[in-house]
């Protein structure tokens, strides 16, 4: 039986041709870009995820913010699906000095999850595994508070999240920092760090903020300094 391309490979594949034929274009025209056709195409065949440009027919509106005040036009916005796909990214960003925004939710007021440079989205990436024997829960950047308050349910854990089911965990984490949580006697308040998310066995001070991941979650790319951002 011959092998058969799953239809996301294939619409993979289509993207990447497409991008090398507007390098042959471009070449012949003497256009010059920011960032190489050929670029974009390596970035893409690297990705689990997909990059999107101007001329796709999605991106009028997959560069809006929630706020319709704050109208940018990034270069390139990349949907990340996994930790290895915002590594190429960073990559490529530090390779043509590209402005990298980030964004989960789309919910920044000021417009900062977007920019004219770079938009690596992991609205994507998201998941969450409850860990009590460890006193962990794992949350990845793109899950929305909708999904996360759902597998916090009936556990009897508290959380200080957003009152927004929309906005992602990526999001509120990067914005606040180490979150204040409000003690409850009947609860056990649950204390951000880069990684995941940590309950003490009874209220106190919250534990000293780690300027660097633990390297014993799910999220491999947290053992980079520099991915940090992606894991929160």
């Amino acid at each position: 039986m011959a092998h058969r391309k799953s239809p996301a490979r294939i619409a993979k594949d289509a993207r990447i041709a497409q991008f090398r034929s507007r390098e042959t274009l471009s070449t012949a025209q003497g256009a010059e870009k920011a960032v190489p056709w050929e670029a974009i195409a390596e970035l893409e065949a690297r990705l689990v995820g997909r990059v999107l440009l101007p001329s796709g027919p999605s991106y009028n509106e997959d560069r809006q913010e929630s706020n319709p005040a704050c109208q940018s036009y990034p270069e390139l916005i990349v949907y990340c699906v996994c930790e290895s796909d915002a590594l190429e990214c960073l990559a490529v960003a530090r390779r043509y000095r590209l402005w990298v925004a980030v964004r989960s939710g789309g919910h920044s007021t000021a417009g900062y999850s977007v920019n004219s440079g770079m938009v690596v989205d992991v609205s994507e990436m998201s998941g969450v595994v409850l860990d009590p024997p460890n006193q962990r829960v794992h949350v990845l950047p793109g899950t929305d508070f909708d999904h996360f308050n759902g597998a916090m349910n009936h556990t009897g854990w508290h959380v200080p999240t957003s009152a927004c089911g929309s906005v992602c965990v990526g999001a509120l984490c990067k914005a606040a920092g180490t979150a204040t949580p409000r003690a409850h006697s009947a609860h056990r308040a649950i204390w951000w760090t880069p990684s995941v998310w940590r309950w003490p066995t009874a209220p106190s001070s919250p534990p000293a903020r780690r300027s660097t991941p633990t390297s014993t979650g799910p999220c491999a790319a947290a053992r980079a300094a520099t991915l940090a951002w992606c894991c929160r």
